[in-house]
């Protein structure tokens, strides 16, 4: 009997743990902006083996269902308008597979707050995302959160993105204020003082509930602005031309001074500029001012809400000067306002947001507004009568690709429209990625496709059986290359499953399941698009594509390399070559290289005149370094790859095929195959910029003279950094900022002493100077380097950095120019500049409007050419055998600008002195 009720006990206990493992939780789903179906709502999910569970109406717009659920299980699940709405959105709470929804089970029972259908927050709610740099932190291994009013100032953890940022969407209602704050780690609470909290030093950052969902710009932890940005230099400009001027002068006021007036700078030439330091990625809102009480009032695109409302800007992470406006007005006096609106409904919109980018910004990315129904809007100012291109881009990178005859000249070509000549014009809502506006279509064309290539085709071929054919056999087309296609009808939105048939009983077996619908038989999964589509060919049996060989760099040329001046070196590593291969190339010193561009598109014959050969570096690796796009003779971002052949050509140039370097057997026909080395496959070389000169300066002729101690610097503006702001083409002078020995020694280029370089017509400027002197060294002994940045200075003292002279990295990134002593030539240098004369030369006054006098020293009584050019470099004006020290310009017949006035004396030393006309 005690045994008995022992026994009893225990099974008691037994169940009572069974039951203490299930947990209620209870889901509720918001459909009070859908027209529910009479079917009801409905949830299914890996819970139920993706059934559909009916759930119970709460009679108030929302329906509810509670689960029991185990602890620390991980469910996906959807909400479903009656038997077929399925929910499909984007968002931070829908990562999954398919885009459904994900739930840990908690220990104990839980009530889920309650979500809009097609949404990660409540019906009313707007979905904001954050992101914190924390990339100078050391983050807490616990990871980083966010606390705020939106969850109670709990811990709410973060995502890492993986590039030293962390993001988060977190629900505010269109409107409301909510304040918040990061934290590293459970106690590492931001603590820092800046005009973006909501009560001065230590309190909370805040936001207010935008209209739709948005991207807040990233900022750095502990910080009001981006890691490292800082404060940038905005300038502004606004066109008077249609104002009569108060005598208190324009003024700017904003939320970057209290709507306080700021006074603008009066240009002289009917505009008024001011330069703010605004905080990089934040938001400032303004107006102009036609004296103390003249504030703009109008209305269009520019404005952040309706007629009357503010200028705004998000400021840039560098400094940018902003496109003259006009009073009143979103463009330019005397332009035409173009508006353009895209739909993105059929595209998932990158986070950085939608840029429209054209010949009206230099194509230069231009932020378009989100208006929170799928549609983002851009605008632009042009002259009347002109036509401009223009296109559309997903993200930074994601410029429009398609065809129409909306398109300027074909397919892959750009928008473009004509500017009318009187109004303002709103152009018609387009589609992105087409012509048309987006249309949902009632039924779609999907093109499924299988690739073969890994299986022995059955004598009855490859079939498609899915849900859409209650799983019967649909033959397949066979399309070549392995590949296999059917086209299916389906409607939009339509979740199905399927899979490819290997004859008729030859059914996939997929072991993967980031493709399929998780069920027992675990089907491939497809929600159908809103368009035509066809679908990518996937591996029979896979979710991925088959491999291919011939789409990798062969493993005997795998370390080649590009160079920062657009050149590869080219590696081959002889004990990697073809097993089956004829010949012997190793122990030589020379081996032929016959290679083309683009799987043989343009060859070039390894006995070629320009041909390389590749050297022997004593281990049986050979080398060789070509420029690519002079090599082949095509546009550098034309070629993909390179396909080559080696042989012993240079050494027996009678038999060169007697010996080959080529691919292994990759198709098993008893044969080597080609070599192949993809462009976008090459890792950048190893090298240390200390020891390597710019191309841009080297390949100029820059050089230095060991006897006087003088360098020369010559900067072909050809080989400028493609991603450097404007343009020094042209230009007379240019800007010269530099440092010895790595910027330790910095003269600016508007220092009193500082040089210009001087353009020698055909866009390569150069300078001459004594570094000694120039930096301030105690002798040339101490000079390793000099790195500099040139700019446009010289000729736009006011606006010097709209353009630069800058290298560039293997990945196109602009970076400062390096001369590196150790790694030029000498040269004999004998100065022609006249730096006694330079220094001495003014003009009186300057700027001036109808004459100035020119003084100089002349102690030796030398006679001097004399020149005046205009910016571009073009001799307006010639002053012949000027003696003495001193002479007249009657300018009253020039026009207003910057002008260079060159001294040439007899011995031909040079001295250049500004002039400005007003």
């Amino acid at each position: 009997m005690k045994q008995l009720y022992i026994h009893l006990l225990l099974s008691l206990f037994a169940s009572a743990s069974a039951m203490a493992q299930i947990v209620n939780i209870s889901f509720t789903v918001n459909m009070s902006q859908e027209t529910v179906d009479s079917a009801g709502v409905r949830m299914a999910g890996s819970f139920n083996g993706w059934a559909d569970t009916l759930m119970a109406d709460n009679g108030d717009g929302t329906w509810s269902l509670t689960l029991q659920l185990t602890p620390d299980d991980a469910i996906e699940y959807k909400f479903k308008n009656g038997p077929d709405g399925w929910e499909n959105f984007d968002g931070p709470c829908n990562m999954a597979s398919f885009g459904n929804r994900t739930y840990t089970v908690p220990a104990d029972d839980e009530t889920v707050p309650t979500v809009c259908f097609n949404s990660c927050f409540n019906c009313g709610i707007q979905g904001v995302t954050l992101t914190v740099d924390m990339s100078e932190e050391t983050v807490d291994t616990a990871g980083v959160f966010i606390a705020g009013e939106h969850n109670g100032w709990t811990d709410g953890p973060m995502t890492d993105n993986g590039d030293g940022t962390w993001s988060t969407t977190i629900g505010v209602a269109t409107g409301d204020t909510t304040q918040y704050k990061f934290k590293n780690g459970p106690d590492g609470w931001e603590t820092f003082d800046g005009s973006c909290l909501f009560s001065g030093s230590g309190s909370n950052r805040w936001l207010v509930g935008p209209a739709a969902d948005s991207t807040t710009a990233t900022v750095c932890f502990n910080s009001c602005d981006a890691c490292g940005g800082g404060p940038v230099n905005v300038t502004f400009t606004v066109d008077m031309q249609n104002e009569t001027v108060d005598s208190a002068g324009v003024r700017m006021a904003g939320s970057f001074n209290g709507w306080s007036d700021t006074l603008m700078s009066d240009n002289g030439d009917g505009t008024w500029s001011i330069t703010l330091q605004l905080a990089g990625g934040s938001l400032t809102e303004y107006k102009f001012k036609n004296g103390p009480d003249g504030w703009e009032n109008f209305g269009g695109p520019c404005l952040i809400g309706d007629t009357g409302s503010n200028r705004f800007i998000n400021a840039p992470e560098s400094d940018v000067t902003l496109p003259t406006v006009c009073f009143n007005s979103c463009f330019g006096c005397n332009q035409i306002g173009v508006t353009l609106t895209v739909d993105m409904q059929f595209e998932t919109v990158d986070p950085a947001g939608v840029f429209l980018a054209g010949e009206h910004n230099g194509w230069t990315d231009g932020p378009m507004t989100n208006n929170g129904n799928g549609t983002w809007t851009g605008y632009f100012g042009a002259m009347p009568g002109d036509t401009i291109e223009y296109k559309f881009k997903n993200g930074p990178n994601g410029w429009e690709n398609f065809d129409g005859d909306c398109l300027i000249s074909g397919a892959g070509s750009n928008r473009y429209t004509p500017i009318p000549m009187m109004q303002d014009t709103v152009i018609d809502v387009v589609c992105f990625n087409m012509c048309e506006a987006c249309v949902v279509l009632d039924t779609v064309d999907v093109t499924f496709r299988v690739d073969m290539t890994e299986q022995t085709v059955a004598p009855e071929g490859v079939f498609l059986a899915g849900s859409f054919n209650n799983f019967s056999d649909a033959p397949m087309v066979n399309m070549g290359d392995s590949i296999w296609a059917l086209t299916i009808q389906l409607a939009p939105g339509d979740t199905v499953t399927y899979k490819f048939k290997n004859g008729p009983d030859g059914w996939e077996s997929i072991s993967d399941m980031s493709c399929t619908d998780g069920s027992f038989s675990n089907n491939r999964l497809l929600i159908a698009p809103p368009l035509h589509t066809t679908l990518d060919a996937v591996c029979f049996g896979k979710c991925s594509v088959c491999f291919d060989p011939y789409s990798v760099t062969s493993a005997s040329v795998v370390n080649s390399c590009k160079n920062p001046d657009g050149t590869v070196t080219i590696m081959f590593d002889e004990s990697l070559n073809c097993d089956v291969v004829v010949g012997e190339l190793a122990g030589m010193a020379q081996i032929g290289f016959h290679s083309g561009a683009n799987q043989w598109a343009s060859v070039v014959a390894w006995d070629d005149p320009n041909a390389v050969t590749a050297t022997n570096d004593g281990n049986d690796v050979f080398s060789l370094t070509i420029d690519p796009a002079a090599y082949y003779g095509l546009p550098a971002d034309e070629i993909t790859s390179i396909w080559m052949v080696f042989n012993q050509g240079p050494a027996d140039p009678a038999n060169p095929w007697d010996s080959e370097g080529k691919d292994q057997d990759l198709d098993e026909n008893g044969s080597c195959d080609d070599l192949r080395l993809f462009v976008d496959q090459m890792p950048a070389c190893s090298f240390d910029p200390t020891t390597t000169s710019s191309p841009a300066l080297k390949n100029a002729g820059s050089c230095y003279d060991p006897n006087t101690g003088m360098v020369k610097i010559r900067f072909d503006e050809a080989m400028n950094c493609p991603n450097a702001p404007g343009d020094l083409a042209s230009m007379a002078e240019i800007g010269f900022h530099s440092g010895a020995n790595t910027w330790s020694n910095v003269v600016a280029w508007d220092d009193a002493g500082a040089v210009f370089a001087n353009n020698d017509g055909n866009d390569v400027f150069e300078t001459i100077i004594d570094p000694i002197s120039y930096y301030g060294l105690g002798s040339f002994a101490e000079l390793d380097n000099i790195y500099m940045v040139f700019n446009q200075g010289a000729t736009m003292p006011n606006d010097p950095w709209a353009s630069e002279g800058k290298d560039f990295d293997v990945d196109g990134n602009c970076v400062d120019m390096r001369f590196i002593l150790s790694d030029l030539p000498t040269c004999e240098i004998t100065t022609t500049i006249d730096r006694e004369l330079e220094n001495s030369l003014v003009a009186i006054p300057n700027p001036f409007t109808d004459k100035t006098t020119v003084v100089f020293s002349n102690p030796d009584n030398d006679t001097f050419e004399v020149s005046l050019l205009d910016v571009t470099g073009k001799t307006i004006r010639t002053f012949a055998r000027i003696n003495g020290t001193n002479f007249e310009i009657d300018g009253s017949d020039l026009s207003r600008g910057m002008y260079f006035l060159n001294f040439r004396n007899m011995d031909g030393k040079l001295a250049t002195l500004k002039l400005v006309v007003k």
